[in-house]
């Protein structure tokens, strides 16, 4: 009421009157009173910071959200039930030296294919006893508009900055929103306090904000594996705002190259109008921190054994120069590029005819939005090997099917 604070303004009134007798303090006990306010500060902040989990301390368990998936799981023509086959990649392989060092990891995945809901029991059970993986189903039909569509055919030309239609329908957006809510109720029930929650790629950049929104204390990272695009590519985006309120949700937000961070920040300022210093900015009263992390391997896989020598000596070829291109058939890899780059030096320089061999290992995905590509490389192969080739000497060694870990750990040494 007015009469209350009538009072209590009096009453101030009254304490800085009776401070005014008080005697001055000398310019020592000022500076002690500083020190001891700073001292009581710091103790203060220790706490809270000892209280909150970090990204940089060995979480409880570490909660890795992701579609590239621990396991494969599909179902051959005509079988009844599904095949599971350990992943290879190189997610998997960190994540797996993680669990090796003694961190515990819990994946949030997407099982690779659609599965039907009388047979989504039995499924959620194999992936949670053998790999450690808590599934999202997700519908064909939202597979197909999330995944395929928006991740692929929208979302991934452009932040490779390739030439695409971004314009897309209102309803593949709202896919791409439903797959990651889905992702949200998984991770609702395998997060408990003081674990960190690991949000990998841009086919879940909705989701920091979401676990933020609904878990506002726990630690969040986003790593985004693939390229961030200059802020002019970034903004053609029709939900460019949305995907980066999405990522902001995060405590850290990681990329494998400064350019992406320096992307990043730009289409952050430019876009949402924020201020930014080098690797941090501030969003919603928080500090949000930018940094370059690239993603790494497990040394101890690549080494060398006695059964890998010998596939070695099968592969050395004596006289010759071997080029190894060991790649996913992806159009962000250069690889007809790297063919017309043989052809043109077997062209200019004929002394290296006969003597330089490209390697090429092409892991098919036998996805359709790569139709076009898998017709170019299978035509320049052929051409290579048709103008230079002899009896003796065949340039290009052309390899579609994905190899053994022993045969990668062979070609590389």
């Amino acid at each position: 009421s007015s009469e209350r604070y009538a009072v209590d303004a009096m009453s101030d009134f009254d304490e800085r009157d009776a401070s005014d007798d008080e005697p001055e303090l000398n310019e020592e006990e000022v500076l002690e009173q500083l020190q001891e306010l700073h001292r009581q500060l710091a103790e203060r902040q220790k706490d809270e910071v000892d209280a909150t989990p970090s990204l940089l301390e060995p979480p409880k368990k570490l909660i890795i959200c992701a579609t590239r998936r621990p396991v494969r799981l599909e179902k051959p023509f005509g079988e009844a039930s599904f095949k599971y086959e350990t992943s290879r990649s190189g997610l998997t392989s960190a994540v797996n030296a993680l669990q090796n060092d003694g961190v515990e990891c819990r994946w949030v995945a997407w099982p690779g294919c659609a599965v039907e809901k009388t047979s989504q029991e039995g499924v959620r059970q194999r992936l949670e006893d053998d790999f450690n993986c808590r599934p999202v189903f997700l519908e064909r039909d939202l597979v197909e508009a999330f995944y395929a569509r928006f991740c692929h055919g929208v979302l991934w030309p452009l932040f490779h900055s390739l030439p695409t239609d971004v314009t897309g329908r209102t309803d593949l957006y709202e896919a791409f929103v439903q797959a990651n809510q889905k992702y949200l109720e998984a991770v609702a029930l395998e997060y408990q306090e003081g674990d960190v929650v690991l949000v990998h790629d841009y086919e879940l950049m909705l989701l920091p904000a979401m676990i933020r929104g609904r878990f506002p204390d726990a630690p969040v990272g986003f790593f985004c594996h693939c390229p961030f695009p200059s802020s002019e590519y970034y903004r053609m985006l029709p939900a460019r705002e949305q995907l980066l309120r999405g990522a902001l949700g995060a405590d850290l937000i990681s990329f494998n190259h400064f350019d992406y961070v320096r992307h990043f920040l730009n289409a952050c300022m430019r876009v949402l109008g924020l201020e930014s210093a080098p690797s941090r900015l501030e969003y919603l009263g928080r500090l949000v921190s930018v940094s370059i992390c690239p993603a790494g391997i497990d040394p101890r896989r690549f080494v060398v054994e006695e059964s890998i020598k010998d596939k070695v000596k099968k592969l050395k070829v004596t006289g010759r120069r071997v080029v190894l291109s060991l790649d996913a058939l992806d159009a962000s890899k250069g690889i007809p590029q790297r063919l017309l780059a043989l052809e043109a030096l077997l062209d200019r320089k004929p002394e290296w005819r006969g003597r330089a061999v490209l390697v090429l290992c092409c892991r098919d995905r036998g996805r359709r939005v790569d139709a076009p590509l898998r017709r170019a490389v299978d035509a320049l192969v052929g051409h290579v090997n048709g103008r230079f080739g002899r009896a003796d000497y065949v340039p290009v060694h052309y390899v579609k099917r994905r190899l053994g870990e022993d045969e990668v750990k062979a070609l590389y040494v």
